[in-house]
């Protein structure tokens, strides 16, 4: 998968995304609140550790496992290579169901 790649402070755009499970199939995310989705990034080095986002996840299709995501401004506030992460709460239990090389370049 190739990187996503962001321009610090673009909160006008919305990142749209495709959920899958480990085969690859669309993970269904129906009975699910946008509130059940929880997106980090995750400096690119070693030993880093990921920072829960302050923006909202809107889930698009849930048959299909689409949600967009909308950015705060202090998410992408500092250029540099990330990952990003995308987690999904299932009844008590969180999956990583998204996970693609993240750069924010400057504006």
């Amino acid at each position: 998968m190739a990187a996503i790649q962001w321009t610090r402070g673009n909160t006008y755009d919305t990142l749209a995304l495709t959920l899958q499970s480990q085969d690859g199939t669309p993970l269904s995310l129906a009975g699910l609140a946008g509130s059940a989705i929880t997106v980090l990034l995750r400096p690119n080095m070693p030993l880093s550790l990921p920072a829960a986002l302050a923006g909202s996840a809107t889930i698009t299709n849930a048959a299909t496992g689409q949600i967009s995501y909308q950015f705060a401004a202090s998410d992408i506030a500092v250029p540099g290579s990330y990952y990003l992460e995308v987690h999904v709460a299932f009844s008590g239990a969180s999956w990583l169901a998204f996970e693609s090389l993240f750069i924010i370049s400057q504006a």
